[in-house]
């Protein structure tokens, strides 16, 4: 039974690589969601110091750490989703967001070794930023403002219906598919293109694949025993590995992010960002009819809610 659900959490990876923004509806672009300055409350004073200052580009005004790339905007960000997370230690919405926050630490362990790390740091500041938006435009009510596939995220964790492992596809669709995008091309917008800067969005996946299994290891322990799952190998003939299929989904958002850049008119521009949302709908979508047809032994809410509040205060999930 284990394995039948670990096979079917895996595909729905796989799925969620396939082009099925066809079959998601169509989305008003005049006010793209979730890309209005920032919202939201900071929850810590070092972010609330940095935030406003984000999109200054590469070369402008701004002196902040991001801009300098100094470990210390990195450390800002982490702070924040630090707390932010202990709000709601055991929400459904967690383990997407502990996932996230010790990708980050890796990142900022290895900040060092990019070629750029203002534009790394600077596109990681903005990137936690529209996660942040989105999260907090879904407390204070104000649904329009948050984009299609975070809206089918934050509705599926309120429900508390799900396995940790759908709450957390869930998030890394929404963040990576969609969210992704327009981070890129604000880094274009800034730099331009070079190879090294390739090379540098190239190089998060490594850090990636070496924060993970020790992620999912601590997130099981903290979660969902199940999540532990998601490390194993998918065991289908030609599908790609949980990591690469994080370095697809990257690939295609920096993809998107370059036809952003390089779009010639409003209209044509218009054209990608429907793309985007589309295929980030759908693929929530995707996640959200996989557990459908799961019939997955995951643990209850209640066996959940449980399970987290006794292992949070444990050495071993910290």
């Amino acid at each position: 039974m284990r394995g039948q659900f670990a096979r079917g959490v895996l595909c729905g990876f796989c799925l969620l690589t396939a082009s099925c923004a066809a079959d998601a509806p169509s989305q008003s672009v005049s006010e793209v969601p979730g890309l209005a300055p920032s919202p939201g409350e900071p929850r810590t004073q070092a972010w609330a110091a940095l935030v406003g200052e984000l999109d200054t580009p590469i070369g402008g005004t701004s002196e902040s750490s991001c801009h300098r790339g100094e470990p210390a905007c990195l450390e800002a960000v982490i702070g924040e989703m630090d707390a932010r997370l202990a709000e709601r230690p055991c929400a459904n919405t967690a383990p997407f967001a502990f996932m996230y926050l010790e990708m980050t630490r890796g990142v900022l362990d290895d900040i060092d070794d990019f070629d750029d790390p203002r534009i790394v740091s600077l596109m990681d500041a903005r990137f936690a930023r529209l996660y942040f938006d989105a999260v907090d435009n879904w407390d204070a009510g104000r649904v329009d403002d948050v984009p299609a596939a975070w809206q089918i995220a934050f509705a599926t964790a309120e429900r508390g219906e799900s396995p940790a492992a759908v709450d957390l596809l869930l998030g890394m669709n929404a963040h990576i598919s969609r969210d992704l995008a327009y981070v890129v091309e604000t880094a274009f917008a800034d730099l331009g293109e070079s190879p090294e800067r390739i090379d540098d969005f190239e190089r998060v996946n490594q850090v990636i694949g070496s924060v993970k299994s020790s992620m999912l290891e601590r997130s099981a322990d903290r979660f969902d025993p199940l999540l532990l799952l998601l490390d194993l190998e998918v065991g289908v003939d030609e599908a790609p590995q949980p990591v690469e299929l994080i370095g697809q989904w990257r690939t295609v958002a920096f993809e998107l992010g370059r036809r952003l850049t390089q779009a010639s008119s409003p209209e044509e521009r218009a054209e990608v960002v429907a793309e985007i949302e589309r295929q980030a709908a759908a693929g929530a979508g995707v996640v959200v009819a996989l557990e459908a047809g799961l019939n997955s032994p995951a643990l209850s809410p209640t066996e959940r809610d449980r399970y987290c509040e006794e292992h949070l205060a444990q050495p071993s999930s910290s």
